[in-house]
C-alpha cells in the first residue's frame, strides 16, 4: 500500500511514549551501545497530505492507520495505491477486499471516521471507501463540522500464514460465523501442518495430500482447532459453511480408500476412483455457548435494515440488520461480557447500547430509533443564460422513495425529507425539452444534496431573450 500524490518526505515521530526504557548493547566497544531508548505505541508521519497526518499504531494486536485531518482539510486528498493483488473491490458490508495471488484475500475494515467532542466523546461521521481506478482508493465522508478535527480511521482485520513445513499448502473455502471466527478448508502437504490436540484427526493421513479444516479466532491471533481429514491417498477440501451453533460443513474430493466415514453415514465406502465427500465438524457439549440475537426497529415499529451491530467482548463482528430488523450472534462464550452498539448513519437511536454480562444464556438485545432524511434540491435554468431559472419542470426522484415536485418561477425545487442510506435517481422532465445532465444519482444518500442542478435546452429556450415570450408545451414555464 501506498499513499497516492503524498508529500515526499514527511516528517516522523513517535506518538504515545511507553513506560520503561531499552539497551542495546552491540559488541565490546561502549561508544556503540545505545541506552535509555524510548519505546512508542505508534508512529506519526506528519504533513502526508496539506493538513493531514498518517499515524501507524497497534490495537489488539491489529495493525491500525488513521488520518487526522485538521479543520478545513480536505479528506478527498487521501488515495491509497495497491499494487499485486489480484483483485480490488468492496464487498456489501463497506469493506475494502484484496485479492491475493495463489488465492485467499486481504481485508480492511470498513472505515470508521469520528470527531471528538470536548469531553471526550466521539460523534461518528458517515465514511465508506471509494473505488478511483485501477488499483485505486479514496474515502468519502458526510457531513461533518469542517470546523474542527476528524479522524478517518481503517482496520487491516488480521492476515495470517496457515500451513507447515511442506511445499504446497493451499486454502479454498472460508466461512465465518456470527462471532467473526473463521473456518477454513483446503488441502495440505505437511505432515506438521498446525492440528490441535483432541482433534477429530491429529496425523497426516499419507500419500501427497490431505484435507484439513481450521478454525480461527475473530482476532485471527490464535487456532480455536484444526484436523486434518483424509486417507491414505489424496484428499482435498474444497468449500466450508458453518451453522448457528458454530459447527463446520466441509465439502470435498477423496481418492483414499480409509477416508473417515462414520457409522450410519448415507455411504460408508468408496464407489469409485475418485468420490466427493461432505463431513460434518462438531466442537463438542463440553464448551455451551450462547446466543444474542435481537430486532431494531423505527418510532412505528416498523423494521430498520442495514443497521451495523457492533458486539464487543469475547468476539469482535459487525453484521448488518436483515430486512425484517433482526440480528443474530451465534457461538458466544459463556461467562463473558458483551457490549452492543446499533449504528447507521441514517438513524437517531432512542436507545442504541447495552450491555450482557456474564452471559450464561440467550439474550434479546433490541434497539429504536428513527430514520434520519436529508434534503435534495437545486435550480434548472436555461443552458445558454444560467442566470435565468425554468419554471414548471416536472423533478422526480426515484429509488428509497418515489418523490415529484415542479420548480418554481425562478426555476428552484426541493426535496425537504428524502430517506436516508437509500440510492436514489433524480431526473427533470417537461414536454420538448432535454436536460443536462439527463439524471443525476445518488449512491447510499448520507448528506444534504443542495446543488443538484439542471440546464433546460429547446430550440426555443436557446434563442430566449429576457422579456420575450416563450411556448414549451409545458404550463408553468417563465
Amino acid at each position: 500500500m501506498k499513499l497516492v500524490g503524498a508529500g515526499d518526505a514527511p516528517e516522523a515521530v513517535g506518538v504515545g511514549e511507553l513506560p520503561g526504557k531499552s539497551n542495546y548493547l552491540r559488541g565490546s566497544d561502549p561508544a556503540a551501545w545505545r541506552t535509555g531508548v524510548a519505546s512508542f505505541s505508534g508512529v506519526e508521519y506528519r504533513g502526508v497530505y496539506d493538513g493531514i497526518d498518517l499515524v501507524y499504531y497497534g490495537n489488539q494486536r491489529q495493525l491500525e492507520y488513521d488520518f487526522r485531518l485538521a479543520p478545513g482539510a480536505d479528506p478527498r486528498r487521501v488515495r491509497l495505491g495497491f499494487e499485486g493483488q489480484t483483485s480490488l473491490r468492496v464487498d456489501a458490508g463497506g469493506d475494502l477486499v484484496l485479492g491475493a495471488p495463489g488465492g485467499g484475500e486481504v481485508r480492511q475494515q470498513k472505515p470508521y471516521a469520528y470527531q471528538e467532542e470536548a469531553d471526550g466523546r466521539r460523534v461518528e461521521v458517515a465514511s465508506r471507501y471509494v473505488l478511483k481506478g485501477k488499483g485505486r482508493v479514496g474515502f468519502e465522508v458526510g457531513a461533518y463540522d469542517t470546523a474542527r478535527p476528524l479522524v478517518i480511521d481503517p482496520v487491516l482485520a488480521y492476515s495470517t500464514y496457515l500451513g507447515g513445513g511442506g511445499s504446497n499448502d493451499t486454502a479454498r473455502g472460508v466461512a465465518v460465523d456470527a462471532a467473526g471466527n473463521a473456518y477454513v478448508t483446503g488441502e495440505t502437504i505437511s505432515t506438521d501442518f498446525p492440528a490441535t490436540a483432541g482433534a477429530a484427526q491429529t496425523t497426516f493421513g499419507g500419500f501427497n495430500y490431505d484435507a484439513y479444516v481450521t478454525k480461527l479466532n475473530a482476532a485471527g491471533t490464535a487456532v480455536v482447532y484444526s484436523t486434518f481429514l483424509g486417507g491414505s491417498r489424496n484428499d482435498n477440501g474444497y468449500a466450508v459453511a458453518v451453522d448457528a451453533a458454530g459447527d463446520a460443513y466441509v465439502v470435498g474430493s477423496t481418492a483414499s480408500l480409509g477416508f473417515p466415514t462414520t457409522a450410519g453415514a448415507f455411504q460408508t465406502a468408496r464407489n469409485g476412483q475418485g468420490d466427493g465427500f461432505v463431513s460434518k465438524i462438531h466442537v463438542g457439549d463440553d464448551e455451551p455457548t450462547y446466543r444474542i440475537r435481537g430486532r431494531v426497529t423505527g418510532g412505528d415499529g416498523s423494521p430498520l435494515a442495514g443497521v451495523d451491530i457492533n458486539i464487543f467482548g469475547g468476539a469482535r463482528a459487525r453484521p448488518k440488520t436483515a430486512a425484517d430488523g433482526t440480528y443474530l450472534f451465534g457461538g458466544l462464550r459463556v461467562g463473558v461480557d458483551y457490549s452492543l452498539t446499533a449504528y447507521s448513519p441514517c438513524v437517531s437511536f432512542t436507545t442504541q447500547n447495552d450491555t450482557v454480562n456474564n452471559l450464561s444464556s440467550d439474550q434479546a438485545v433490541d434497539s429504536t430509533g428513527a430514520v434520519v432524511t436529508f434534503s435534495v434540491g437545486g435550480r434548472v435554468t436555461v443552458s445558454n443564460k444560467p442566470d435565468e431559472g425554468y419554471g414548471g419542470v416536472t423533478m422526480k426522484l426515484a429509488g428509497g422513495q418515489t418523490l415529484t415536485t415542479r420548480t418554481d418561477g425562478q426555476g428552484n425545487y426541493s426535496f425537504p425529507a428524502v430517506a436516508g442510506c437509500r440510492d436514489y435517481t433524480l431526473t427533470a422532465s417537461a414536454s420538448n425539452i432535454s436536460f443536462d445532465p439527463p439524471s443525476r444519482s445518488y449512491t447510499y444518500l448520507s448528506q444534504n444534496q443542495s446543488f443538484a442542478d439542471f440546464a433546460a435546452a429547446a430550440p426555443q429556450l436557446m434563442n430566449y431573450a429576457p422579456g420575450s415570450s416563450r411556448t414549451t408545451g409545458t404550463s408553468g414555464g417563465r
